[in-house]
């Protein structure tokens, strides 16, 4: 295992080293892990396929599979997914020893215009309108997509919210819930809720815990603190589940554009909405928890563009070539 391979990696144990588990054991979050383990086996793949000797690799060589990366996969998020794998496989190999064959290889330019639409308050409220609130199952998708919409979390943060997350808030005289972000290591944030969140979530509550929490003797039991709010007791609802909730009722509104308009577009929905209403792009950036205020602008460019394109044009407006015509 790792634990042997201290030193430098050689001819004589590279058949005997776990390169996956180099990427697993490190203090990623659970979709880096996955994201960069795809990443790491493709690229050992390739170097399988046309033979090559792992220790002897070069620049030239990440180069060429670049190139073969660029054949196989069309969107260049997917492309740079595999390349970042690689990078993050090759910093972890410098403690081993083997040369960074990545250093100077840039990775794809992000393909221009391929961003997601915002979902508008209007767009929002008509999904909404669509839930059948009277099953058990109505009220959670109903539930879901409002706390999407109004808490601005991704989608990943809900499935994984726990009963036990939620605490009141004396500083801002609301109820929070602590998310686990996107990114490197298990990076956690408050997120506040809104009073009509608040509302739909204890009228949840009490269909979740008759639905999970009964006796034998007929009594409503307290739901345990480790229980999932969107899942099966214990048991979480999957990626592909949270997601086809929100694909639903997104194609029953009429809304849905493949890669374009999916369930994350709520959340650059609500950042939109917040821009037009004159929130400043700093707060915006604390409301969605991002670390760097460039994230922030990917999600609320479109509207902050129209924002600042009304006050150029206004101000332009006001250039008056009256007196130079006389």
């Amino acid at each position: 295992m790792l634990s042997k391979f201290r030193g430098k990696l050689t001819e004589s144990n590279v058949s005997e080293f776990d390169f996956v588990s180099l990427i697993e054991n490190q203090d990623f979050s659970e979709s880096t892990i996955k994201s960069y383990r795809a990443g790491v086996l493709l690229f050992l793949d390739w170097v399988k396929a046309n033979r090559l000797n792992f220790l002897e690799l070069t620049v030239y060589d990440f180069i060429a599979y670049k190139r073969w990366i660029s054949g196989e996969f069309k969107v260049n998020s997917t492309r740079n997914s595999y390349l970042t794998g690689v990078m993050a496989f090759y910093k972890l190999l410098e403690r081993h020893g083997v040369t960074n064959i990545c250093q100077g290889v840039r990775k794809f330019d992000r393909n221009v215009g391929f961003t997601k639409d915002g979902i508008t308050k209007e767009q929002w409220q008509k999904m909404l309108s669509l839930v059948d609130r009277r099953k058990f199952n109505g009220k959670k998708h109903y539930l879901l997509m409002y706390m999407l919409y109004t808490s601005g979390v991704r989608q990943m943060s809900l499935r994984e919210l726990k009963w036990g997350d939620f605490t009141f808030s004396s500083k801002v005289n609301s109820l929070v819930m602590n998310v686990r972000l996107k990114g490197k290591g298990n990076r956690t944030d408050s997120v506040m809720l809104n009073e009509e969140a608040v509302f739909l979530l204890e009228q949840y509550k009490f269909s979740y815990a008759k639905l999970y929490c009964m006796s034998e003797m007929g009594e409503v039991m307290e739901i345990p603190e480790d229980y999932y709010v969107f899942g099966n007791k214990r048991k979480m609802l999957s990626d592909k589940g949270i997601r086809k909730i929100t694909e639903t009722y997104l194609k029953k509104a009429g809304f849905y554009k493949k890669g374009v308009v999916t369930g994350h577009s709520l959340r650059h929905g609500i950042a939109e909405y917040l821009i037009e209403q004159g929130l400043e792009l700093k707060s915006v950036q604390q409301f969605l928890c991002h670390r760097d205020i460039k994230s922030t602008m990917v999600y609320a460019g479109k509207k902050e563009k129209e924002k600042v394109d009304k006050v150029l044009i206004s101000k332009v407006n006001e250039i008056n070539l009256g007196d130079f015509y006389g």
